[in-house]
């Protein structure tokens, strides 16, 4: 039933592998996919894991979420995994384009312009 409402789910492991096939989707120029990654934490702290009954309590409690990220996942990597070799290619060209983006649009961790809007 969600199957046919919605052909790609994307999950923020996947982020770049998503957009790259909703630019194939939509037909797409590949500059129109780049995003600025802001707010994120720079740092590298580990978190502690959470302990076995605090798992199983959120799971259970969040148990329709659960069972929808499982899926749609599923079908993600499903559907990546049939991707012809090129898609690689073209994920490390779009992740180099992105990187450039990102540097000419900030400066200090400030954003200064945006030279690939349209």
């Amino acid at each position: 039933m969600l199957d046919d409402r919605f052909d790609l789910l994307m999950t923020l492991e996947h982020l770049d592998e998503s957009l790259l096939l909703l630019q194939q989707d939509l037909c797409w120029d590949m500059n129109e996919m780049f995003y600025l990654n802001r707010m994120v934490s720079k740092s590298q702290r580990s978190h502690e894991p959470l302990e076995e009954s605090t798992v199983a309590r959120l799971t259970k409690l969040l148990t329709p979420d659960v069972r929808l990220y499982k899926h749609f996942s599923e079908k993600l990597d499903k559907r990546l995994s049939g991707m012809p070799p090129d898609f690689a290619d073209k994920l490390k060209e779009f992740r180099e384009a992105k990187s450039k983006f990102e540097s000419d649009c900030m400066v200090m961790d400030k954003l200064v312009a945006a030279p690939y809007h349209s």
